[in-house]
Protein backbone atom coordinates (compact mmCIF):
# COMPACT_ATOMS: atom_id res chain seq x y z
CA UNK A 1 0.00 0.00 0.00
CA UNK A 2 1.24 3.47 -0.89
CA UNK A 3 1.81 5.77 2.07
CA UNK A 4 0.15 8.98 0.83
CA UNK A 5 1.52 11.14 3.64
CA UNK A 6 5.08 10.00 2.92
CA UNK A 7 4.60 10.53 -0.83
CA UNK A 8 3.33 14.07 -0.24
CA UNK A 9 6.28 14.83 2.04
CA UNK A 10 8.71 13.59 -0.63
CA UNK A 11 6.99 15.74 -3.28
CA UNK A 12 7.11 18.83 -1.06
CA UNK A 13 10.77 18.20 -0.27
CA UNK A 14 11.61 17.82 -3.96
CA UNK A 15 9.85 21.09 -4.82
CA UNK A 16 11.60 22.91 -1.98
CA UNK A 17 15.04 21.50 -2.77
CA UNK A 18 17.56 23.78 -4.51
CA UNK A 19 17.78 21.30 -7.37
CA UNK A 20 14.07 20.62 -7.70
CA UNK A 21 12.58 18.80 -10.68
CA UNK A 22 11.49 22.01 -12.45
CA UNK A 23 14.38 23.96 -13.97
CA UNK A 24 12.15 27.04 -14.06
CA UNK A 25 12.41 27.11 -10.26
CA UNK A 26 16.18 26.70 -10.24
CA UNK A 27 18.53 29.63 -9.71
CA UNK A 28 20.01 30.45 -13.12
CA UNK A 29 22.78 32.86 -14.07
CA UNK A 30 24.25 33.75 -17.48
CA UNK A 31 28.01 34.20 -17.80
CA UNK A 32 28.70 36.98 -20.30
CA UNK A 33 31.93 37.73 -22.16
CA UNK A 34 30.55 41.15 -23.12
CA UNK A 35 29.32 40.20 -26.60
CA UNK A 36 25.63 41.28 -26.92
CA UNK A 37 24.88 38.59 -29.51
CA UNK A 38 26.18 35.91 -27.13
CA UNK A 39 24.08 37.35 -24.30
CA UNK A 40 20.95 37.33 -26.45
CA UNK A 41 21.41 33.67 -27.42
CA UNK A 42 21.70 32.66 -23.77
CA UNK A 43 18.78 34.89 -22.77
CA UNK A 44 16.64 33.30 -25.48
CA UNK A 45 17.24 29.80 -24.10
CA UNK A 46 16.78 31.03 -20.52
CA UNK A 47 13.40 32.53 -21.40
CA UNK A 48 12.30 29.23 -22.93
CA UNK A 49 13.30 27.56 -19.65
CA UNK A 50 11.04 29.87 -17.65
CA UNK A 51 13.58 32.57 -16.72
CA UNK A 52 12.38 35.76 -18.47
CA UNK A 53 14.62 37.98 -16.31
CA UNK A 54 17.75 35.87 -15.99
CA UNK A 55 20.65 37.46 -14.13
CA UNK A 56 23.73 38.26 -16.22
CA UNK A 57 27.13 37.89 -14.57
CA UNK A 58 29.61 40.06 -16.46
CA UNK A 59 33.17 38.79 -16.75
CA UNK A 60 35.94 41.39 -16.90
CA UNK A 61 38.48 40.42 -19.53
CA UNK A 62 41.99 41.79 -19.11
CA UNK A 63 42.92 44.64 -21.43
CA UNK A 64 46.23 45.78 -22.88
CA UNK A 65 48.34 42.89 -24.16
CA UNK A 66 45.57 40.34 -23.60
CA UNK A 67 43.06 42.37 -25.58
CA UNK A 68 45.02 41.65 -28.77
CA UNK A 69 46.28 38.09 -28.22
CA UNK A 70 43.30 36.52 -26.41
CA UNK A 71 41.54 35.15 -29.53
CA UNK A 72 44.72 33.23 -30.39
CA UNK A 73 45.94 32.05 -26.98
CA UNK A 74 42.70 31.51 -25.01
CA UNK A 75 42.53 27.76 -25.85
CA UNK A 76 46.00 27.19 -24.42
CA UNK A 77 46.27 29.29 -21.25
CA UNK A 78 44.38 29.17 -17.93
CA UNK A 79 41.26 31.30 -17.59
CA UNK A 80 42.77 33.04 -14.55
CA UNK A 81 45.35 34.61 -16.85
CA UNK A 82 42.80 36.58 -18.87
CA UNK A 83 39.82 37.05 -16.50
CA UNK A 84 40.29 39.76 -13.88
CA UNK A 85 37.39 38.83 -11.60
CA UNK A 86 37.47 35.02 -11.80
CA UNK A 87 37.20 34.46 -8.00
CA UNK A 88 34.13 36.71 -7.88
CA UNK A 89 32.57 34.93 -10.85
CA UNK A 90 33.12 31.50 -9.27
CA UNK A 91 31.70 32.68 -5.95
CA UNK A 92 28.57 34.17 -7.54
CA UNK A 93 28.06 31.12 -9.77
CA UNK A 94 28.29 28.88 -6.71
CA UNK A 95 25.13 30.48 -5.34
CA UNK A 96 23.14 29.26 -8.34
CA UNK A 97 21.97 25.92 -9.69
CA UNK A 98 22.34 26.52 -13.44
CA UNK A 99 25.15 28.39 -15.20
CA UNK A 100 24.77 29.21 -18.89
CA UNK A 101 26.81 31.08 -21.46
CA UNK A 102 27.38 31.48 -25.19
CA UNK A 103 30.63 31.73 -27.13
CA UNK A 104 34.02 30.07 -26.78
CA UNK A 105 35.36 32.41 -24.09
CA UNK A 106 32.27 32.04 -21.90
CA UNK A 107 32.36 28.28 -22.52
CA UNK A 108 35.90 27.92 -21.25
CA UNK A 109 35.06 30.02 -18.18
CA UNK A 110 32.04 27.83 -17.46
CA UNK A 111 34.13 24.66 -17.84
CA UNK A 112 36.61 26.11 -15.32
CA UNK A 113 33.75 26.84 -12.91
CA UNK A 114 32.36 23.32 -13.41
CA UNK A 115 35.70 21.76 -12.47
CA UNK A 116 35.70 23.73 -9.22
CA UNK A 117 31.98 23.27 -8.52
CA UNK A 118 30.96 19.92 -10.08
CA UNK A 119 27.48 20.09 -8.55
CA UNK A 120 26.53 22.98 -10.85
CA UNK A 121 24.48 22.27 -13.98
CA UNK A 122 26.39 23.94 -16.81
CA UNK A 123 25.09 24.79 -20.30
CA UNK A 124 27.22 26.28 -23.08
CA UNK A 125 26.04 27.47 -26.49
CA UNK A 126 28.11 27.51 -29.66
CA UNK A 127 31.38 26.01 -30.84
CA UNK A 128 33.86 25.56 -27.99
CA UNK A 129 37.55 25.06 -27.35
CA UNK A 130 38.69 21.45 -27.07
CA UNK A 131 37.79 19.65 -23.85
CA UNK A 132 34.81 21.80 -22.86
CA UNK A 133 32.23 19.32 -24.16
CA UNK A 134 33.60 16.62 -21.82
CA UNK A 135 33.09 18.82 -18.77
CA UNK A 136 29.74 20.59 -19.18
CA UNK A 137 26.27 19.07 -18.86
CA UNK A 138 24.92 20.44 -22.17
CA UNK A 139 26.54 21.85 -25.29
CA UNK A 140 24.24 23.27 -27.98
CA UNK A 141 25.66 24.13 -31.40
CA UNK A 142 24.47 24.97 -34.90
CA UNK A 143 25.19 22.46 -37.67
CA UNK A 144 27.65 24.75 -39.45
CA UNK A 145 29.81 24.98 -36.32
CA UNK A 146 30.98 21.41 -36.86
CA UNK A 147 30.55 20.07 -33.31
CA UNK A 148 30.65 16.27 -33.04
CA UNK A 149 27.61 14.44 -31.71
CA UNK A 150 27.63 13.22 -28.10
CA UNK A 151 25.14 12.32 -25.38
CA UNK A 152 25.28 15.84 -23.93
CA UNK A 153 25.30 17.65 -27.30
CA UNK A 154 22.27 19.00 -29.17
CA UNK A 155 22.72 20.10 -32.78
CA UNK A 156 20.31 22.56 -34.40
CA UNK A 157 20.14 24.11 -37.85
CA UNK A 158 20.34 27.71 -36.61
CA UNK A 159 21.68 29.56 -33.59
CA UNK A 160 19.39 30.01 -30.59
CA UNK A 161 17.68 33.38 -30.57
CA UNK A 162 15.79 35.70 -28.26
CA UNK A 163 13.33 36.35 -31.07
CA UNK A 164 9.76 35.13 -30.60
CA UNK A 165 6.41 36.08 -32.09
CA UNK A 166 5.20 37.44 -28.75
CA UNK A 167 8.34 39.49 -28.13
CA UNK A 168 8.46 40.99 -31.63
CA UNK A 169 4.78 41.93 -31.45
CA UNK A 170 5.29 43.58 -28.06
CA UNK A 171 8.18 45.60 -29.48
CA UNK A 172 6.10 46.62 -32.51
CA UNK A 173 3.41 47.94 -30.18
CA UNK A 174 6.00 49.77 -28.07
CA UNK A 175 7.45 51.40 -31.17
CA UNK A 176 4.10 52.07 -32.85
CA UNK A 177 4.14 55.87 -32.46
CA UNK A 178 7.76 56.26 -33.51
CA UNK A 179 7.28 54.05 -36.58
CA UNK A 180 3.83 55.32 -37.57
CA UNK A 181 5.16 57.00 -40.72
CA UNK A 182 6.60 53.70 -42.00
CA UNK A 183 3.96 51.29 -40.73
CA UNK A 184 0.70 53.22 -40.53
CA UNK A 185 -2.47 52.76 -42.61
CA UNK A 186 -1.36 55.52 -45.00
CA UNK A 187 1.41 53.28 -46.33
CA UNK A 188 0.32 51.60 -49.57
CA UNK A 189 3.31 49.43 -50.33
CA UNK A 190 5.38 46.77 -48.57
CA UNK A 191 7.75 47.28 -45.66
CA UNK A 192 11.28 46.16 -46.55
CA UNK A 193 13.75 45.71 -43.68
CA UNK A 194 17.43 46.07 -44.55
CA UNK A 195 19.89 44.75 -41.93
CA UNK A 196 23.36 46.03 -42.71
CA UNK A 197 26.33 44.17 -41.30
CA UNK A 198 30.00 44.16 -42.27
CA UNK A 199 31.43 44.21 -45.77
CA UNK A 200 32.12 41.20 -47.96
CA UNK A 201 35.78 41.25 -46.97
CA UNK A 202 35.03 41.09 -43.25
CA UNK A 203 35.68 44.78 -42.48
CA UNK A 204 33.27 47.75 -42.56
CA UNK A 205 30.99 48.11 -45.57
CA UNK A 206 32.46 50.03 -48.48
CA UNK A 207 30.50 52.81 -50.25
CA UNK A 208 30.13 50.64 -53.35
CA UNK A 209 28.63 47.85 -51.24
CA UNK A 210 26.13 50.22 -49.61
CA UNK A 211 25.01 51.41 -53.03
CA UNK A 212 24.83 47.84 -54.34
CA UNK A 213 22.45 46.88 -51.55
CA UNK A 214 20.33 49.99 -51.15
CA UNK A 215 19.91 51.63 -54.54
CA UNK A 216 17.85 48.80 -56.14
CA UNK A 217 15.76 48.47 -52.97
CA UNK A 218 15.07 52.22 -52.78
CA UNK A 219 14.09 52.39 -56.45
CA UNK A 220 11.66 49.47 -56.18
CA UNK A 221 10.16 50.49 -52.83
CA UNK A 222 9.57 54.03 -54.09
CA UNK A 223 7.76 52.62 -57.13
CA UNK A 224 5.44 50.61 -54.86
CA UNK A 225 5.01 53.45 -52.31
CA UNK A 226 6.41 51.30 -49.54
CA UNK A 227 8.92 51.93 -46.76
CA UNK A 228 12.49 50.96 -45.88
CA UNK A 229 13.40 50.15 -42.28
CA UNK A 230 17.18 50.06 -42.00
CA UNK A 231 19.30 48.84 -39.10
CA UNK A 232 23.09 48.94 -39.05
CA UNK A 233 25.48 47.01 -36.81
CA UNK A 234 28.79 47.81 -35.14
CA UNK A 235 30.52 46.21 -38.13
CA UNK A 236 28.80 48.42 -40.70
CA UNK A 237 30.96 51.47 -40.07
CA UNK A 238 29.99 55.11 -39.53
CA UNK A 239 30.74 56.22 -43.09
CA UNK A 240 28.66 53.41 -44.58
CA UNK A 241 25.72 54.27 -42.31
CA UNK A 242 25.94 57.96 -43.18
CA UNK A 243 25.86 57.09 -46.87
CA UNK A 244 22.83 54.83 -46.33
CA UNK A 245 21.02 57.67 -44.56
CA UNK A 246 21.88 60.08 -47.37
CA UNK A 247 20.56 57.71 -50.03
CA UNK A 248 17.27 57.28 -48.16
CA UNK A 249 16.85 61.02 -47.56
CA UNK A 250 17.65 61.87 -51.18
CA UNK A 251 15.07 59.37 -52.45
CA UNK A 252 12.33 60.99 -50.32
CA UNK A 253 10.70 57.70 -49.42
CA UNK A 254 9.19 56.63 -46.11
CA UNK A 255 12.03 55.24 -44.02
CA UNK A 256 13.47 54.79 -40.54
CA UNK A 257 17.21 54.25 -40.01
CA UNK A 258 18.99 53.19 -36.83
CA UNK A 259 22.59 52.46 -35.87
CA UNK A 260 24.25 51.52 -32.56
CA UNK A 261 26.49 53.93 -30.75
CA UNK A 262 24.25 56.98 -31.09
CA UNK A 263 23.96 58.48 -27.61
CA UNK A 264 20.41 59.73 -28.16
CA UNK A 265 19.15 56.52 -29.78
CA UNK A 266 20.07 53.62 -27.55
CA UNK A 267 16.63 52.02 -27.80
CA UNK A 268 16.93 49.43 -30.56
CA UNK A 269 13.95 48.87 -32.92
CA UNK A 270 15.41 45.59 -34.25
CA UNK A 271 12.64 43.33 -32.94
CA UNK A 272 9.94 45.81 -33.97
CA UNK A 273 11.41 45.79 -37.48
CA UNK A 274 11.16 41.99 -37.58
CA UNK A 275 7.50 42.15 -36.55
CA UNK A 276 6.62 44.72 -39.23
CA UNK A 277 8.70 43.33 -42.10
CA UNK A 278 7.18 41.94 -45.27
CA UNK A 279 10.64 40.84 -46.38
CA UNK A 280 14.11 41.16 -44.83
CA UNK A 281 17.37 41.77 -46.68
CA UNK A 282 20.36 40.35 -44.75
CA UNK A 283 24.08 40.13 -45.39
CA UNK A 284 25.45 36.65 -46.07
CA UNK A 285 28.23 37.43 -43.57
CA UNK A 286 25.73 37.37 -40.66
CA UNK A 287 24.51 33.82 -39.91
CA UNK A 288 23.30 34.88 -36.44
CA UNK A 289 21.09 37.59 -37.95
CA UNK A 290 19.80 35.12 -40.53
CA UNK A 291 18.90 32.81 -37.63
CA UNK A 292 16.96 35.63 -35.95
CA UNK A 293 14.95 36.40 -39.08
CA UNK A 294 14.24 32.71 -39.71
CA UNK A 295 13.07 32.35 -36.10
CA UNK A 296 10.76 35.34 -36.60
CA UNK A 297 9.22 33.55 -39.59
CA UNK A 298 10.00 36.24 -42.15
CA UNK A 299 11.17 35.65 -45.75
CA UNK A 300 14.90 36.30 -46.16
CA UNK A 301 16.73 37.78 -49.12
CA UNK A 302 20.43 37.12 -48.75
CA UNK A 303 22.82 39.74 -50.08
CA UNK A 304 26.39 38.83 -50.95
CA UNK A 305 28.63 36.76 -53.15
CA UNK A 306 28.05 33.01 -52.76
CA UNK A 307 31.66 32.30 -53.71
CA UNK A 308 32.89 34.41 -50.79
CA UNK A 309 30.65 32.71 -48.23
CA UNK A 310 32.66 30.37 -45.96
CA UNK A 311 32.16 26.73 -46.91
CA UNK A 312 30.86 25.88 -43.45
CA UNK A 313 27.91 28.29 -43.95
CA UNK A 314 26.85 27.08 -47.38
CA UNK A 315 24.92 24.00 -46.14
CA UNK A 316 23.13 26.24 -43.61
CA UNK A 317 21.93 28.65 -46.27
CA UNK A 318 21.12 25.77 -48.64
CA UNK A 319 18.93 24.14 -45.96
CA UNK A 320 17.03 27.39 -45.36
CA UNK A 321 16.53 27.81 -49.11
CA UNK A 322 15.19 24.25 -49.34
CA UNK A 323 12.65 25.16 -46.65
CA UNK A 324 11.62 28.23 -48.72
CA UNK A 325 12.84 30.57 -46.00
CA UNK A 326 15.66 32.15 -47.99
CA UNK A 327 16.60 33.24 -51.49
CA UNK A 328 19.66 35.01 -52.88
CA UNK A 329 18.89 38.65 -53.68
CA UNK A 330 19.19 39.45 -57.39
CA UNK A 331 17.93 43.04 -57.35
CA UNK A 332 14.65 42.39 -59.18
CA UNK A 333 11.16 43.65 -58.40
CA UNK A 334 9.69 40.17 -58.70
CA UNK A 335 12.02 38.78 -56.06
CA UNK A 336 11.60 41.67 -53.63
CA UNK A 337 7.82 41.70 -53.61
CA UNK A 338 6.81 38.08 -54.29
CA UNK A 339 8.29 36.40 -51.22
CA UNK A 340 5.85 34.41 -49.11
CA UNK A 341 6.45 34.02 -45.38
CA UNK A 342 7.05 30.45 -44.19
CA UNK A 343 4.27 28.68 -42.34
CA UNK A 344 6.06 29.16 -39.02
CA UNK A 345 9.29 30.47 -37.56
CA UNK A 346 12.12 28.12 -36.72
CA UNK A 347 11.95 26.41 -33.33
CA UNK A 348 15.65 25.78 -32.65
CA UNK A 349 15.68 27.73 -29.38
CA UNK A 350 12.74 25.70 -28.06
CA UNK A 351 14.50 22.51 -29.17
CA UNK A 352 17.61 23.46 -27.19
CA UNK A 353 15.52 24.33 -24.14
CA UNK A 354 13.74 20.98 -24.35
CA UNK A 355 17.07 19.14 -24.48
CA UNK A 356 18.39 21.14 -21.50
CA UNK A 357 15.22 20.43 -19.54
CA UNK A 358 15.52 16.70 -20.26
CA UNK A 359 19.19 16.58 -19.19
CA UNK A 360 18.32 18.53 -16.04
CA UNK A 361 15.68 15.96 -15.18
CA UNK A 362 18.19 13.10 -15.54
CA UNK A 363 21.08 14.64 -13.60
Amino acid sequence: MVNLDAALRRLEAAEAAPHGPDIAKARLVIISDGDPSHENRALGVAEQLGHPDAEILQVRLRTGFWQYVLPYVAPFVPVAWWVENLPDVVREAGRCDVVMGSGALAGKMIATIKRQLPELFCVVLGQQFGGVVKVVDVLAAAQHEGVAKAANVVITLAHPSRVSRVRTQQEAERWAKRLAHVAGPQLRGPKVVVLLSGGKGGGPMQPAEVREVLEPVIKLVKKREGAVLLSASMRTGALAYELAQALLERAKIAHYAWAPGEATRRDNPYLAFLALADVVLVSATSPATVSDVATAGKPILLWGDFASVPRRLRPFYAALAKQWRLAWWNGTEEMLFNQRPPAAGMMDTAMIAGFVRARWGKR
